[in-house]
């Protein structure tokens, strides 16, 4: 519901600083995530009991997920720019990507390409004594004033 609620708030910000592609995807995610429950019920409760979470790469941020998959993955030299100037042929690129991203991926990884080691700094014992350390001293903080 956090996360609900800061796409929410987030949505007039696109809309302020001319973001309108962010503004216009953002406001129907928003839509939708918020129909889930009746919709789909399954699969908010799914998510309710933390059934999400991202790790690709150790050097790219969570924003850049499409990037590290499916447009790495059918990228062609010049992307289509240059592919064709038809209509037809852009729109059949981009109708079958999810599956050419699918089937390079699995070749990749049969072939031993590509492998990465899913690791976030925020996951190492040390990183994680410290947060527990800041989290008490917050709330004796708190509690004493």
């Amino acid at each position: 519901m956090l996360h609900l609620c800061a796409i929410h708030d987030m949505i007039p910000w696109c809309f302020s600083y001319d973001k309108q592609s962010h503004a216009r995807y953002l406001s129907y995610y928003y839509a939708e995530m918020t129909n889930l429950q009746e919709e789909h019920p399954e699969i908010h409760a799914y998510l309710s009991d933390g059934g999400f979470s991202m790790q690709l790469g150790s050097q790219n941020p969570f924003d850049q997920a499409v990037e590290e998959t499916v447009n790495r993955d059918t990228q062609t030299p010049g992307g289509t720019k240059g592919f064709s100037l038809k209509p037809s042929a852009v729109h059949r690129y981009y109708q079958t990507a999810e599956y050419r991203s699918s089937y390079l991926r699995q070749l990749r990884e049969t072939l031993g390409f590509g492998k990465r080691q899913f690791t976030h700094p925020d996951l190492r014992q040390t990183r994680i004594r410290r947060d527990e350390s800041d989290v008490t001293s917050l709330m004796d903080m708190l509690q004493s004033n």
